[in-house]
């Protein structure tokens, strides 16, 4: 999945066309998860509202696992992921998004030390367990 301009986080680069098929494609329903800040408080019915599903112009948002952290951070997982899907939850309900990073991807969690911009390459170990989450053979 992509990361809009005014996010930042975890992002996987590949050749193999089969594994990226299957990692971006919406019926994969894979989870991401996200930490959000916000611009004001977070209230738990609103951390419920988002965890039951949100119905939008495009459909309804599968339920969510969402998670509050203080009072303006939460982390959330999407099994799906439609274009700016977290942008347009917090729109619905009357928070505007000051930061947006995606720190996990299946079983591939970003490392909270890692500098921002630089890369690396996965393990055999990190590829493998992508590859079994996705129901895929081989390294």
């Amino acid at each position: 999945g992509q990361l809009d301009v005014m996010s930042e986080g975890l992002l996987l680069l590949t050749d193999d066309v089969t594994f990226s098929n299957k990692l971006v494609h919406a019926k994969s329903a894979h989870e991401n998860e996200y930490l959000v800040q916000v611009d004001h408080p977070i209230e738990m019915s609103v951390i419920k509202r988002m965890q039951a599903g949100m119905k939008f112009e495009h459909g309804i948002t599968l339920p969510t696992k969402v998670r509050k952290i203080d009072q303006t951070r939460f982390a959330i997982v999407l099994h799906e992921s439609t274009p700016q899907q977290i942008r347009h939850m917090c729109d619905a309900v009357g928070y505007h998004i000051r930061a947006l990073v995606r720190t996990r991807i299946l079983t591939l969690r970003m490392s909270s030390n890692y500098p921002l911009g630089n890369w690396r390459h996965l393990t055999e170990t990190e590829v493998t367990a992508l590859k079994k989450a996705l129901g895929m053979k081989g390294s």
